[in-house]
């Protein structure tokens, strides 16, 4: 039961790092990136893309932590809303109660705005702790994509996998600027933009 636990884990956990790797920063996507994830994307993904919220999914989805594909929650919700009208209908055999029956198609929703709310305030929690990693690693000396990989390892998440990102994305060759840019995309924290900025001057 442990094993099976631990694959779950690492594979959600694999799964929110290839989001991560997607949720590029508007004003870091160039051409290329826009055709390569549109080449990528199943057609049902890119319908819901191109709904009025759709663009915000995943990127609402990762920040809850959630690993599933926009285009499966979206189904979920569906089938929950169509669902709950037939159950509300035959129950209570009035229009109204078919309504009501359907509203239980917002409980994804409802539990992706929880799940957001409680990692924002899981990254709120730890991200002291990751910055004093940090200045500690750079006053030893260490390269800032060491002091990140340091955070990643030493911290449980949100905040060690989101720095353990920026260390891959700088090691593939990203700049250190685009790095943070996605970061800030990526995490919902008021202090996070003072983080990116002295980064930004120390490099």
């Amino acid at each position: 039961c442990r094993d099976r636990r631990t694959r779950q884990v690492s594979i959600a956990r694999k799964r929110l790092r290839e989001m991560a790797a997607s949720l590029t920063a508007p004003e870091m996507r160039d051409e290329e990136s826009l055709l390569r994830l549109t080449a990528e994307s199943s057609w049902l993904d890119r319908l819901v893309k191109s709904l009025p919220l759709g663009e915000k999914l995943e990127l609402a989805l990762y920040r809850a932590g959630l690993s599933v594909r926009p285009e499966r929650f979206v189904l979920l919700s569906v089938a929950l809303a169509v669902g709950g009208w037939f159950v509300g209908l035959v129950l209570l055999e009035t229009l109204a109660g078919a309504v009501v029956g359907s509203l239980v198609g917002l409980m994804p929703w409802i539990q992706l705005s929880r799940l957001r709310r409680k990692r924002r305030d899981a990254f709120e929690v730890q991200f002291p702790d990751a910055l004093d990693l940090l200045i500690r690693a750079l006053k030893a000396g260490h390269s800032l994509s060491t002091g990140l990989q340091m955070v990643a390892k030493e911290l449980p998440d949100p905040v060690g996998s989101e720095f353990g990102q920026v260390a891959h994305e700088i090691q593939l060759g990203q700049q250190v600027r685009h790095t943070l840019a996605n970061l800030s995309n990526r995490v919902e924290s008021p202090d996070l933009p003072f983080f990116v900025t002295a980064i930004a001057i120390q490099q």
